[in-house]
């Protein structure tokens, strides 16, 4: 299946500004809006990272970030950790915690149980992601 680049990366931008739209205390809706946002985030960072993938000549499936990331070339996942802002470490943990982010928070009314993520982290994330799928864009 051949992979448009433009719109998936178009498509990667827009469900992170579905996620900024929808992040805590960025509107006044009656709902709360933290689970569209980092399910919006998520599916915008792994849109973003298989359309880097795609430029970079692999062909990537699944919904795992962790997995998808360390696809990446080594100067892309440095510029994406450096991107965040975040320390290596915190960085490092943090996508360990969040790489299946889509799959379990879309159906998170599914789960019994306590579940724990950082939406913050997310969000930061798919902005890097996007940054640098945005930089790789324009350099061509």
């Amino acid at each position: 299946m051949a992979m448009d680049l433009g719109l998936s990366q178009a498509t990667a931008s827009a469900f992170l500004e579905a996620f900024r739209r929808c992040e805590p205390g960025a509107n006044d809706s009656k709902y709360f809006m933290a689970f569209p946002a980092l399910v919006c985030a998520a599916f915008s960072a792994e849109v973003g990272l298989k359309t880097i993938l795609k430029r970079e000549g692999i062909s990537a499936h699944g919904h795992d970030l962790l997995s998808l990331f360390m696809q990446l070339s080594d100067e892309k996942m440095i510029e994406i950790a450096d991107e965040t802002g975040i320390s290596i470490e915190d960085f490092a943990a943090h996508l360990n915690h969040s790489k299946k982010a889509f799959v379990e928070w879309r159906y998170i009314y599914e789960v019994s149980g306590e579940k724990m993520i950082s939406l913050l982290f997310i969000g930061k994330f798919a902005a890097a992601v996007e940054a640098a799928g945005l930089r790789m864009k324009n350099a061509v």
